[in-house]
């Protein structure tokens, strides 16, 4: 070290005189750690809160991959319901998890999702009603207006006496980010339990083989296995309960004499 340097260091360490402003004190930083501070000051530049929500997200998302098994094949549980019931049970579903992810980056990769649930969806509904997956698919295919255009979506309806049909729909749904996006979860309300489907259908008070109005009673069967094989042998109101996948069969005081007089030739 020279003599410059020593007294330039000396003076740096010596106490100020009486009166003088100390100098400022400067911050030394090894050669390394100045690396990885400027790495992390670049890293803090480019994250985004939106950027940190995606990648949370992100990492949801790939989770997630594992609870869609159940949407790899069709759910027979749900084959007794209304198919209204059904799609607006998958239509739920589906559009609750893609609100939750709007404000990912890659909501995209839901893709995959919606390809699983509509495969399910479809199964179910054709094994449902006997059918195939490509029939159903063309007999539920609709179209609803979104803010992108038209897009493809499947919808199944409830007719109702003087009032609007019900419509369920799944799908339609643009799969892009929302950046103001905001996550509601509220208290869920305490829905009234619903009636019973049975009582549902007596209080129409309409014969579910005539279709007419009038006082009706209840035929009950033990087992589906009762109402026998499709073909000549099943008459017609084995046919309809077997059609409904019911045991119960809503019927008018003739219906019900002609059902008793009329049973099933070769049950199970």
């Amino acid at each position: 070290m020279t003599s410059s340097a020593r007294a330039s260091s000396s003076s740096a360490d010596a106490p100020p005189a009486d009166g003088a402003p100390a100098p400022p004190a400067t911050a030394r930083i090894p050669a390394a750690a100045a690396t990885n501070h400027s790495k992390h000051c670049r890293h803090r530049r480019i994250t985004h809160p939106a950027r940190r929500v995606a990648a949370v997200d992100r990492a949801s998302l790939r989770g997630h991959r594992h609870s869609t098994s159940e949407y790899l094949r069709h759910r027979s549980r749900l084959q007794n319901l209304d198919d209204y019931d059904i799609v607006r049970k998958y239509g739920a579903e589906y559009q609750g998890v893609v609100n939750y992810y709007l404000l990912a980056q890659d909501v995209y990769r839901l893709n995959t999702l919606h390809w699983n649930a509509m495969t399910s969806m479809l199964r179910t509904l054709a094994a449902k009603h006997h059918s195939t997956v490509s029939k159903t698919a063309a007999k539920y295919k609709a179209k609803v207006q979104t803010s992108d255009g038209p897009r493809t979506c499947f919808e199944a309806r409830r007719h109702r006496e003087g009032k609007k049909d019900l419509i369920a729909r799944f799908g339609g749904i643009i799969l892009r980010q929302h950046r103001r996006a905001v996550i509601r979860d509220p208290v869920p309300a305490p829905a009234p339990y619903p009636r019973k489907e049975l009582v549902r259908r007596l209080r129409k008070q309409e014969c579910e083989l005539c279709e007419t109005g009038t006082t009706v009673a209840v035929h009950q069967v033990t087992g589906l296995r009762e109402l026998g094989k499709p073909g000549p042998g099943q008459p017609a109101w084995a046919a309809l309960m077997a059609k409904m996948r019911r045991k119960t069969l809503i019927v008018c005081a003739p219906c019900h004499d002609w059902i008793h007089a009329n049973p099933v030739a070769h049950a199970a």
